[in-house]
C-alpha cells in the first residue's frame, strides 16, 4: 500500500518519526526531538498532522516534563475506568 499512495507513505514515515522520538528520547534529548518532529509535522501539509502539530505546540510545556519523571496516572485512570464500567 505504501508504494501505491505517496501520501500514505509520507504519513507512515511521520508516524514512525514520532514513535521513534517518543521511545528513544530522555530528559536531555526530548526537547530537540520534539522540535524536530514538530517541524516535520508543520511541513507535512497534511490536515491530520497539522492538528497534531497544534496540539503539541499548545501542550509542549506539559509534554516535556513527562520525559524527566517516570510517573504517570495510568493506574488511577484504569481504576476510574473500571468504576465507570461498574456504574453502568
Amino acid at each position: 500500500l505504501l508504494d501505491i499512495d505517496p501520501r500514505l507513505q509520507k504519513a507512515y514515515a511521520l508516524k514512525n518519526k514520532l514513535d521513534q522520538w517518543f521511545k528513544e528520547s530522555d530528559k536531555d534529548t526530548a526537547k530537540a526531538g520534539l522540535e524536530a518532529c514538530m517541524q516535520k509535522l508543520k511541513e507535512s501539509g497534511m490536515d491530520s498532522f497539522q492538528r497534531v502539530y497544534h496540539t503539541f505546540q499548545r501542550w509542549k510545556t506539559e509534554i516535556l516534563p513527562s520525559f524527566m519523571y517516570p510517573f504517570n496516572n495510568g493506574y488511577i485512570e484504569g481504576i476510574n475506568n473500571k468504576i465507570k464500567g461498574v456504574k453502568t
